[in-house]
């Protein structure tokens, strides 16, 4: 069963990629370039990256993936690509819960909530580095597909083989 995956860091080796760690929703996985490129062309959903025009790995938009932290080596955490602000934790969106609360995941695999304001004020700090953006002065965050797709198509099935069960019994009445 494939999880809705989200993509938190990448770990290097000096300038040489060894690996991302993403969560899963339970724990972490570490996959290679190579792994989320094939879960991706698989329509699997990994949440972060996205195959750019060059068949390269890049920044997922549909997440609105703005940087992802580097884990160079022993407590030393970098952007990706450097710019003004420079935190040392960046913090990712995984969805809104029932309540109203903002579930987060930090850089250091570190879970909360936070309410609205207090999202926005991290965001305007910089340290929001995926899963929402803001419009209008309004918090958006974007469709996160959860469930397991082989698991959607069984449902779907099922609910057609009842549409058919249901319409053959109303056949038989008349």
């Amino acid at each position: 069963m494939c999880r809705t995956k989200y993509v938190v860091l990448r770990t290097m080796l000096g300038n040489r990629e060894i690996c991302w760690e993403l969560w899963d929703g339970k724990a972490v996985v570490e996959m290679t370039s190579k792994e989320i490129k094939s879960a991706l062309l698989k329509n699997e959903p990994v949440y972060g990256l996205e195959i750019g025009a060059d068949g390269e790995l890049t920044l997922g938009s549909d997440f609105f993936t703005r940087n992802i932290m580097e884990h160079r080596h022993v407590d030393n955490f970098k952007p990706m690509f450097e710019d003004d602000n420079k935190p040392s934790t960046y913090y990712i969106v995984l969805g809104k819960t029932e309540d109203g609360q903002y579930e987060m995941i930090s850089t250091r695999f570190r879970r909360m909530t936070f309410s609205e304001e207090h999202l926005k004020a991290v965001f305007s700090l910089g340290a929001v580095s995926a899963g929402m953006k803001m419009e209008d002065g309004k918090i958006v965050i974007p469709e996160i597909r959860r469930e397991d797709p082989i698991e959607q198509l069984k449902k779907e099935f099922r609910e057609e083989e009842a549409k058919k069960k249901g319409a053959g019994k109303e056949v038989k009445k008349q």
